[in-house]
């Protein structure tokens, strides 16, 4: 998991996929080209875009004051569930995921869960039992958000938004 602060324009990588990890973006400020097996959409801030395990895919440039939530993680094989979870939970969960491959979609919700996520890391200590359970279901709430998001009707664009395209156009009339 990260967060990405782009003081410059960057260029993407190349198109690449995550064997068996899914990757979840969230972007906060600025724009994103999702490329998904060779179909462009745009990302605007409140945007979230997701790969599935082995999708190929990439963002095709970080335009200058972007900044955006990320997370990999690896889809369990076998026996352990993900993220200590039942059977019948972590099959619900990774099945609600992986179906969201490709998507994007309204996630202005999800930023106070990236966020939760970051305060725990930095206040909890190190290898307590304590920082395990709550980094454990800090995701796990996320993950769940993520799903429920992804079926909620798209909304219109907020002030926010409008005057950022704005500003944009202006920076960049071509």
């Amino acid at each position: 998991i990260g967060i990405d602060n782009y003081s410059k324009v960057w260029q993407g990588p190349e198109v690449h996929c995550h064997p068996e990890c899914m990757e979840i973006s969230l972007c906060l400020r600025g724009g994103l080209d999702f490329e998904f097996r060779g179909e462009v959409r745009k990302l605007m801030p409140g945007n979230v875009a997701v790969a599935g395990p082995d999708d190929l895919h990439r963002f095709r440039s970080y335009p200058k004051r972007l900044s955006k939530y990320w997370m990999l993680f690896r889809i369990p094989k076998g026996r352990f569930p993900l993220l200590s979870l039942s059977q019948k939970e972590a099959k619900w969960l990774v099945n609600g995921l992986t179906s969201l491959s490709g998507a994007s979609f309204d996630g202005e919700r999800l930023e106070p869960f990236f966020r939760r996520i970051f305060r725990i890391y930095d206040a909890v200590p190190q290898k307590s039992p304590e920082r395990s359970l709550l980094m454990r279901s800090a995701v796990t709430e996320l993950l769940i958000r993520i799903v429920e998001c992804s079926k909620l009707p798209p909304k219109m664009a907020t002030n926010a938004q409008v005057k950022e395209i704005m500003e944009a156009m202006i920076e960049h009339p071509e």
